[in-house]
């Protein structure tokens, strides 16, 4: 007979059960429960700005009008206590007869994530990026494309942009959703301000895509981009240009 001590022994990530339970970090998953676990709301700090919309403590939105989550990754799967006891006997070569305890402790739930990053599966409701800038853009100046200098990391999935290059660079294969606040100031009257969204590839090959118009007008403006397509290694930036129409600044 196996020695209870070896239960004890075994480390819960080793549950064989366990590994057959992976899924997706997407809405249709996490509003589903099932028999095994639920998706909690956890507040995790990103970027140390608590549930935040835009860059202050305790503003973001976390649920649309109705009730749906709108940030899948705030999210964290929470399995039920009584299916892990009940797995770690199955595991041993047991099997548990304690039908009184399960019931009792079916309603907790232990929070469960058996790596250090979760799994995404980028939908319309899923940011891999959300950054603003709290410094506003202010030129009296021609100046050319240049990276857009994002300072405020609100949200990054996976840890992957660099706030000194404000470049985000893709750790794996899938698609890559961001959304991106900007401000800028004393620009009305000097022709604006264009911005665009470049994607390099591993061969240094720049894809441009127009974000938004043309902003003559201070103040502060919001983007969601498309989903991008993006392999290991691809980088996204935002890039902005301001052209001089007249020499004297508002």
């Amino acid at each position: 007979m196996l020695p209870v001590k070896e239960i004890g022994d075994k480390k819960l990530a080793d549950i064989t059960d366990l590994q057959t339970k992976n899924e997706n970090v997407v809405l249709s998953n996490v509003t589903v429960q099932n028999n095994f676990r639920i998706w909690s709301l956890i507040d995790r700090a990103v970027g140390n700005k608590a549930f935040s919309e835009a860059g202050e403590i305790n503003t973001r939105r976390v649920y649309d009008v109705a009730g749906t989550p709108l940030y899948a990754g705030d999210l964290t799967p929470c399995v039920r206590a009584d299916y892990l006891l009940t797995e770690i006997f199955k595991d041993a070569g047991f099997e548990l007869d304690a039908t009184n305890l399960l019931n009792v402790i079916q309603d907790y739930y232990v929070p469960w994530v058996d790596s250090e990053r979760l799994t995404f599966a980028e939908s319309a409701s899923d940011y891999s990026l959300r950054v603003r800038n709290n410094s506003a853009i202010s030129s009296g100046v021609t100046i050319p494309y240049t990276v857009f200098p994002f300072d405020d990391e609100i949200f990054d999935s996976y840890n992957l942009f660099d706030p000194t290059t404000y470049t985000y660079t893709a750790s794996t294969n899938g698609y890559y959703q961001f959304k991106l606040t900007t401000t800028i100031n004393n620009v009305n009257k000097i022709g604006g301000v264009f911005f665009i969204i470049r994607v390099t590839d591993l061969s240094a090959f720049t894809s441009d895509v127009v974000l938004g118009g043309v902003y003559t007008g201070n103040g502060t403006y919001s983007f969601t981009s498309a989903p991008f397509l993006m392999t290991t290694g691809y980088t996204f930036q935002v890039l902005y240009r301001h052209t001089t129409l007249i020499t004297a600044a508002p």
